[in-house]
């Protein structure tokens, strides 16, 4: 058993760790080998704090008199917040000029009608005039498309 002076010494210990392998990957990505890819963060915030009375054996007791107490962390952090290649418009789409993005692809085949309201197709990447908007005979809200695909 512990001396009394000794029992009353306190402290305690911490540790807040971050890793990206224990975060989920980001919907969508591949890394290349069928993961998904998770941007960099590795945080390890830990520390311990001591304290109890001052006491020196045959030389001081300072019991309900004289206290100390120390506290140490360490914060370390790395983060790589974009591990994406950045892309720009082209000039064509910056001047409202999207027709390289169509792919004439329908994304609504016929099994799914009720989609089609007006009878026509939908393409993939088309661009819709928001002050065409307007409710078709069954309900449903439609747009007219830009023509060719042009915003001007």
């Amino acid at each position: 058993m512990l001396p009394r002076q000794l029992a009353e010494f306190h402290g305690s210990g911490y540790e807040y760790f971050a890793n990206e392998a224990l975060n989920a990957g980001q919907p969508y990505t591949d890394d290349g080998s069928g993961r998904l890819r998770r941007n960099r963060v590795r945080r390890n915030d830990y520390g311990f704090t001591f304290g109890g009375p001052v006491w020196v054996p045959k030389v001081y007791n300072g019991h309900d008199k004289a206290f100390f107490f120390f506290s140490f962390e360490q914060f370390r952090e790395t983060v790589v917040n974009n591990n994406s290649p950045i892309t720009v418009p082209t000039a064509a789409y910056r001047t409202g000029d999207f027709r390289q993005a169509l792919t004439n692809r329908n994304v609504c085949p016929a099994a799914t009608p009720n989609l089609r309201s007006l009878g026509r197709p939908i393409f993939e990447n088309t661009v819709y005039d928001p002050k065409s908007q307007r409710i078709a005979p069954n309900g449903q809200v439609i747009r007219d498309p830009f023509s060719n695909n042009t915003i001007l």
